[in-house]
């Protein structure tokens, strides 16, 4: 037997609207519901592969212009993927 609270007072008056309209009880709704979610969890993940970070890596190696930019905030980076793995690594 397992217990669930719902904490969500619109989630579970949605539960008990659905539940009255299809005349059946609370607990088949839940446990419909919560069947559903598992057989379908594992369909609907987004698959993907990760790419090699070493094949599409690049330094940036552009001239300051300022037609492109009125500000200097970024210009004392010298080597910008190393500044990003730094700044990854902090956060």
């Amino acid at each position: 037997m397992l217990a669930i609270k719902i904490d969500n007072q619109d989630l579970e008056n949605s539960f008990l609207e659905f539940a009255k309209d299809k005349k059946e009880s609370l607990d088949s709704i839940v446990c419909e519901a919560i069947q559903y979610f598992m057989l379908n969890k594992e369909t609907t993940q987004i698959k993907y592969r990760k790419k090699d970070v070493t094949k599409h890596i690049r330094k940036i190696a552009r001239e300051y212009d300022e037609a492109l930019c009125n500000e200097k905030s970024l210009s004392h980076i010298e080597d910008s993927a190393e500044f990003i793995h730094n700044l990854r690594r902090v956060q």
